[in-house]
């Protein structure tokens, strides 16, 4: 998305000062929603007598209906659905299907507004987006044919008022992995326990245990090392990463350093039976681990050194704690957060705006401006000010347009600063004016 703006600046306090918004955290609402998860759930599928029906959710709107769909042999092609609940007045909800065999086609296009912004440049906003659907029916019985499925997803592709598809995460680690719900169960490996006794002198006092906890229902592996006391420090895939997941696997463990006890509670997610049917499962599990410890002495220092004999793995078989079920397809769902470069561009865009300076020659008849610059979105970044400066010919009363001469940047960072940008700048006045270019690729990086 390109996007342009202008800025015009005319009091001297604001040039040297930052213009930001507050940072309240996620706006969960509308608008949040039909930026993030622009999509539809399909639930209640079903064909017979030659009409497919279905219940229709808008997950941004939480807009229901019920959709029927009258097949037609010719001409061949989809066949446009009735829609039992009128829509508001300015809002356009089409829906059309086709069946061949067992299976089931729907094409979904909609339209509508959110307003639940209040005090920003835009409180009403029209949306509308795109999605495609193929089920795959089962014909138990002749003549009637329904989804095995609870509910399916229709992810949605933004044509207004950006166009773009919001992606979808991947998920916590082994959610899909087929039997991620089966008795809970782990292997132990890389076991080692270090106690070290200094010598007063040149070593200290030193403990360090570390082991690979594996997941057998999802594959999902965590390393932990030692913590606070008996608490272990466990983290895995999930560890550094950028994006996270909804849900992160948790793993809680203790080792006893005198008893040689390991214990542990893990919570894991897993939909691969039914994506519209996720759930977190908690399980736990301890033993005593088999060490073998030999004793040795080096300069007066004394360290226990405990290892499982050749390395073997250590089976757990885990107890079932809990299980409890989660929103549909919320596992890959993105985590919905503050407005982003899109969202907070297109709501009301401003700029964080500072160290504004005036360079003049010795001779008073030019001058050099400069200042920095960053787009103010609510979501935190580590993004810096991008400097922007030009040289202004002649001094006083300038009135022309000059091109931004942009500093240096990090090609791998969000762009929230000018692609290309044009100033001037009244010295008598001290009126600067910006315009400025961006682009925004938060909600689709293929399509900025």
């Amino acid at each position: 998305m390109l996007v342009r703006a202008i800025l015009l600046i005319t009091s001297a306090a604001v040039l040297v000062s930052a213009q930001t918004r507050p940072n309240p955290g996620p706006i969960l609402g509308c608008t949040t929603n039909s930026f993030q998860i622009p999509s539809w759930l399909v639930q209640g599928l079903k064909y017979s007598e030659d009409t497919l029906s279905f219940h229709l959710l808008n997950r941004a709107t939480n807009f229901s209906t019920t959709a029927t769909c009258k097949r037609r042999d010719k001409p061949a092609g989809n066949t446009t659905c009735s829609i039992q609940d009128e829509r508001p007045l300015g809002e356009v909800l089409v829906v059309s299907s086709h069946v061949e065999g067992d299976v089931a086609e729907i094409l979904v296009s909609e339209t509508w507004s959110c307003n639940d912004r209040k005090g920003v440049a835009t409180p009403s906003l029209q949306f509308g987006a795109l999605g495609y659907l193929t089920a795959h029916l089962t014909c138990a019985t002749p003549g009637i044919c329904e989804s095995s499925k609870s509910s399916l997803l229709i992810k949605g592709t933004l044509f207004s008022p950006i166009t773009g598809t919001p992606p979808y995460i991947d998920g916590p680690e082994g959610h899909n992995t087929a039997g991620c719900t089966k008795t809970p169960g782990w292997t132990l490996a890389g076991i080692s326990y270090l106690n070290q006794t200094g010598n007063g002198a040149s070593t200290a006092t030193f403990e360090n245990f570390n082991l690979v906890i594996t997941n057998l229902a999802t594959g999902y592996q965590a390393s932990c090392m030692i913590g606070s006391g008996k608490n272990l420090r466990c983290s895995g895939s999930e560890f550094g990463r950028l994006k996270p997941d909804r849900y992160t696997v948790e793993t809680a463990a203790t080792f006893d350093f005198r008893t040689f006890e390991f214990a542990m509670n893990q919570t894991w997610y897993c939909d691969e039976s039914d994506p519209a049917k996720p759930v977190s499962i908690t399980a736990g599990a301890s033993t005593i681990l088999p060490l073998k410890c030999v004793t040795e002495n080096i300069e007066g220092t004394i360290s226990d050194i405990c290892r499982v004999t050749n390395d073997e793995h250590v089976t757990l078989k885990g107890q079932l704690l809990n299980q409890k079920a989660l929103p549909a397809y919320s596992i890959i769902d993105p985590v919905l957060g503050p407005d982003g470069c899109t969202a907070a561009s297109i709501l009301g865009p401003s700029w964080r705006f500072n160290y504004f300076h005036i360079d003049q020659s010795k001779d008073n008849t030019t001058s050099s401006v400069g200042f920095n610059i960053i787009l103010s979105i609510p979501k935190p970044s580590f993004v810096f000010p991008l400097s922007i400066s030009q040289d202004l010919k002649p001094l006083a009363n300038n009135s022309e347009w000059y091109p931004c001469v942009i500093g240096p940047f990090d090609p791998y960072e969000e762009r929230l600063y000018p692609k290309e940008c044009s100033l001037k700048y009244d010295a008598a006045t001290k009126e600067l004016t910006l315009k400025a270019d961006w682009e925004c690729s938060d909600l689709d990086e293929n399509y900025p």
